[in-house]
């Protein structure tokens, strides 16, 4: 049963470190550079910049409280003491919508499906079912166990048609033929339209006395 959250998203995100403006802020920088492509850029390049923009304004708000980064074939987030991480990855036309399932927009890696099995592995979700335990067990030790940490997804979905972009915060927990079909929690977000503008931070223009953490590699 997924278990969704809406109008008291709050509560949930303050437990996380979290807060509804903060991730507004975060989508409201990465729509605005998904707005800069022009019919020049290469096709992909609004989906591109908005991805990076995503990932790059989302470990900039929250390293400054106890975050860090780590790149394991996905870019992370990672609060080790809360134990959670954040991965930023499109989704279909579904995401931010309360009343549907949504899935990734592409397919899942081989490191977004160890993410996801330990999440289900964590919350007990598959216990007892015959050679799960071997699958949601990586070969090659990672830099970020994926046993102890929480993966959740910024997902998030550009409607050109309505001008606005829909997201939420979800911990995915099942991938059936490729695709992600179960999701444990939704935080569902409010949606951002493109007249919004993002705030400016001054550490957007680069601060060389930033100490930011990063996950070395083993």
């Amino acid at each position: 049963m997924t278990h969704y959250f809406e109008n008291d998203a709050e509560t949930m995100l303050e437990a996380m470190g979290l807060s509804r403006e903060t991730l507004a802020e975060v989508c409201r920088r990465g729509l605005a550079q998904y707005l800069t492509a022009t019919p020049f850029h290469p096709c992909n390049a609004a989906g591109l910049l908005l991805y990076l923009e995503l990932v790059q304004s989302l470990r900039q708000q929250l390293v400054l409280t106890g975050w860090e980064q780590a790149d394991e074939s996905l870019a992370l987030t990672i609060n080790e003491e809360l134990g959670l991480a954040i991965a930023t990855r499109s989704g279909d036309v579904h995401t931010g919508d309360p009343d549907k399932v949504p899935w990734f927009k592409y397919p899942e890696s081989t490191t977004m499906e160890q993410a996801i099995s330990g999440n289900a592995r964590q919350l007990g979700l598959f216990d007892g079912v015959p050679g799960f335990a071997a699958f949601a067990t990586p070969s090659i030790q990672k830099r970020v166990d994926f046993n102890k940490i929480r993966t959740w997804w910024l997902l998030h979905y550009v409607d050109t048609s309505r001008g606005v972009m829909r997201a939420e915060l979800s911990l995915p927990v099942n991938i059936g033929e490729g695709e992600t079909d179960q999701w444990e929690t939704r935080i569902i977000l409010d949606e951002i339209s493109f007249d919004e503008e993002p705030d400016v931070n001054p550490i957007a223009d680069g601060d060389s006395d930033l100490n930011i953490p990063v996950r070395k590699k083993a």
